[in-house]
């Protein structure tokens, strides 16, 4: 007999807890804020400010797909920088519509360079080369971000030394994944032919390939990789200006100081294993604004405000989506000579 059990109740329990979790985060959120105060908290948002906060979002993908041009052209492949764009736009809509903190784009990006017929060991370590300086720049921040708050003691007991060690741990594993890589290791790859599983011998093969090329960039290519750590840097330098300055266009006056509190807060709360976060970035901005004396209702604003320029970033992305997979082919790319290079 047909079990006629809501699709919803047939998904795993862990699955089922994720969402459970996140509605509850929101909630609690939504539910400690007045609707109005929100309104009126909106109100002090005049265009001109919109259009410089999207301006500086502009920016910022444009350097993270930068980054990600370098470390291909650096290997030989010159691919047309908007297209990159298009490419980081539609992996950022799988990673933000999916659970999990903020992964889950990267296979579409190997497929996407393969369809110009880049090879997909190649395609693998510029994605997972991008994705491990992203991460620990982004963990570097954390890290700092949580030692500026607990030496200032602005969010009391909302910060400690647990967070402090998790977030330090954090930085550790793509660091040190890049560090064993330069040394010519293959972790990954080796770590799966010990399992010694039929079905994962391709898959060690390939990753040992994509290992190996990355290992080969970190040595041979310090300059380009000197200059993909610095784009990330400037990247964060304008993520940390767009929230002092949404902040301020909101009508609240804040420090330096507190807005990487509020800052380090939010990129916390992406780790949450939520779809975008879903109540863990609410919660948190909520917290961290009560915490540092402004109130729920700013906070709630705030979160929001991150809320509708991430959805609409994803929405373009999703579209985006839709059209690289619906091409039947890309134009190749140009490879270049070690002189070109």
């Amino acid at each position: 007999m047909k079990s006629t059990a809501l699709p919803w109740l047939r998904q795993p329990i862990w699955l089922m807890a994720i969402w459970l979790g996140a509605l509850a985060a929101l909630a609690w959120s939504m539910g400690r804020v007045p609707v109005r105060g929100v309104y009126q908290a909106l109100d002090n948002m005049q265009l001109e400010s919109a259009l410089i906060l999207a301006l500086l979002n502009v920016v910022v993908v444009l350097l993270i797909s930068s980054r990600w041009w370098l470390i291909l052209r650096a290997q030989g492949h010159r691919i047309n920088l908007l297209r990159l764009v298009g490419y980081r736009l539609a992996a950022f809509s799988m990673s933000y519509f999916t659970p999990g903190p903020q992964f889950g784009g990267e296979p579409m990006q190997v497929h996407l360079l393969t369809r110009h017929g880049i090879p997909v060991s190649t395609a693998l370590s510029s994605v997972s080369l991008d994705k491990l300086l992203e991460m620990a720049i982004n963990f570097t921040f954390l890290v700092g971000g949580i030692l500026l708050v607990l030496q200032s003691g602005l969010l009391g007991s909302l910060a400690s030394s647990q967070v402090l060690a998790l977030a330090m741990g954090l930085v550790f594993i793509p660091a040190g994944y890049l560090a064993v890589l330069w040394g010519g290791k293959q972790p990954l790859a080796g770590l799966l032919r010990r399992i010694n599983h039929p079905r994962l011998q391709a898959a060690a093969l390939l990753i040992g390939e994509a290992e190996t090329l990355a290992g080969e960039f970190c040595r041979q290519k310090p300059i380009a990789l000197a200059a993909a750590v610095a784009i990330s840097l400037v990247t964060w330098a304008i993520m940390l200006l767009e929230y002092y300055l949404l902040l301020n266009f909101l009508g609240l006056s804040v420090s330096l100081t507190q807005a990487i509190a509020g800052l380090t807060a939010a990129r916390l709360a992406f780790l949450a294993p939520t779809p975008a976060g879903l109540g863990a970035l609410e919660a948190s901005q909520a917290l961290a604004s009560e915490a540092l004396g402004f109130g729920l209702v700013s906070g709630l604003t705030v979160s929001l405000v991150i809320r509708a320029r991430d959805l609409l970033i994803g929405a373009i992305g999703l579209a985006l989506t839709a059209i690289f997979l619906k091409k039947s082919s890309i134009r190749p790319h140009v490879h270049l000579t070690p002189e070109e290079e």
